[in-house]
């Protein structure tokens, strides 16, 4: 099986924890809680949904081959099954379609940011003029 790039990312995403699942994206501070959009229960993370999710346990009854796994089961799974189970369950798969902030809101912090480094550089400027100016009149 041939995968393409979201596959891809999605696939390699899970495995590796760096995804859009809301434990990562609440680490991240994007987010409020990290509780399972699912189940409402355990944090959601890889694991979580992979092995033992309630509300995830007929789906990976079908594509994983089991209703719950361990997660050291998680290495004799394929690929495609990974991606299949995670695709039905209808995880993200990618931070395009769960935007937990606006692009306004990333555009206003990014703002008032640069907004306070010109006032530290500003403020820099202008002592460094002040005690030049000292060093003249001196």
């Amino acid at each position: 099986m041939t995968f393409n790039r979201i596959q891809s990312r999605v696939v390699t995403g899970l495995l590796m924890g760096h995804n859009t699942l809301r434990r990562h994206l609440y680490l991240l501070g994007l987010l409020d809680s990290p509780l399972c959009r699912k189940c409402g229960v355990g944090e959601e993370n890889s694991a979580h949904n992979l092995c033992e999710c309630e509300a995830l346990a007929s789906l990976r009854h079908v594509y994983l081959g089991s209703f719950f796994l361990e997660q050291e089961d998680i290495r004799s799974l394929g690929l495609g099954a990974i991606w299949n189970c995670s695709k039905f369950a209808g995880l993200p798969r990618g931070i395009r379609f769960e935007r937990p902030r606006t692009q306004m809101q990333i555009y206003l912090s990014i703002t008032v940011y640069n907004l306070e480094l010109s006032q530290q550089l500003i403020s820099i400027k202008y002592s460094q003029a002040s005690s030049h100016v000292r060093w003249l009149n001196g």
